[in-house]
């Protein structure tokens, strides 16, 4: 529950970064709420979140508008459209003249309505940076017959509803599903604690879902399994446990959600379950 008395500490003391990270991670509440303390507290960050920020540097910007340009695209936020979009802008100015890369990541998300994202678009296709996939297409050598051989990303519709509701609970950054595990873990710093199955698997394992920070050169943050009945047999169990020993010894968590044969969880309700967790 949010901690109303904290939460006005930190309006107080304008500490806006730690102020919209607890929002964020409060964001069920926060949209839910019909608290007048929250909602004060809310118009005064609307207030002077912008103004205060204009001082800073752009280095000192992209911290303190990394957590509110990430509250701000979720649905049903609390914050007025004009809010919104000055806080989007303020990030993309401040993008620009850190990293180009991370700048047009943000500007294809926002460039059918801001002015400032289609600019950046434009200019990102004018240097080839950029190419909406209708430009440099070279025809490869290779023969294609009449049938493909590709398979579906997701086996089923809860695949599919569990990695929608990841992209919906954090729209500012990039979900991948499927991930190796030598992708994202160092075996060198832990092979020495891992065991000879373990180190066996370590090269085969994946991870059905990893949430990655482009503001942090695209760094794993966030580790998701998707578990069912099909996890129940024994085979399905020890390569569950021996993930599990993977990512403690990583110092990582790993979370699991759990859907039940013959369950159907929608969207809503998957991002509900993601939302409670730590």
């Amino acid at each position: 529950m949010l901690d109303r008395e904290y939460l006005y500490g930190l309006v107080f003391d304008k500490d806006w970064e730690a102020f919209a990270e607890l929002m964020y991670q409060n964001s069920k509440e926060v949209m839910t709420t019909s608290d007048p303390l929250i909602a004060q507290a809310i118009k005064v960050f609307e207030e002077q979140f912008i103004n205060d920020i204009n001082t800073k540097t752009d280095e000192e910007k992209e911290v303190l508008l990394k957590w509110p340009s990430q509250l701000v695209v979720i649905q049903g936020n609390p914050f007025n459209q004009e809010f919104a979009d000055n806080v989007l802008i303020a990030r993309l100015e401040a993008l620009l003249n850190l990293n180009f890369e991370l700048a047009v990541d943000l500007a294809k998300e926002h460039q059918h309505r801001l002015e400032l994202a289609k600019k950046i678009m434009t200019r990102a296709r004018k240097q080839n940076y950029y190419n909406d996939g209708l430009a440099n297409i070279k025809q490869t050598s290779t023969t294609v017959t009449d049938t493909s051989k590709v398979i579906k990303l997701f086996k089923s519709q809860q695949e599919k509803n569990f990695f929608q509701a990841v992209k919906n609970v954090f729209p500012s950054f990039f979900p991948y599903p499927n991930v190796a595990l030598n992708a994202i873990l160092d075996f060198n710093l832990i092979k020495n604690e891992l065991s000879l199955n373990e180190r066996e698997y370590f090269f085969r394992g994946m991870v059905d879902c990893v949430i990655f920070d482009p503001a942090k050169e695209y760094f794993p943050i966030k580790f998701f399994e998707l578990d069912s009945v099909f996890h129940d047999n024994e085979k399905a169990k020890e390569r569950d446990e021996m993930k599990d020993s993977i990512f403690r010894k990583s110092n990582v968590k790993l979370y699991r959600i759990r859907a039940e044969l013959g369950e159907q969880i929608s969207v809503e309700s998957f991002e509900e379950l993601i939302r409670e967790l730590d």
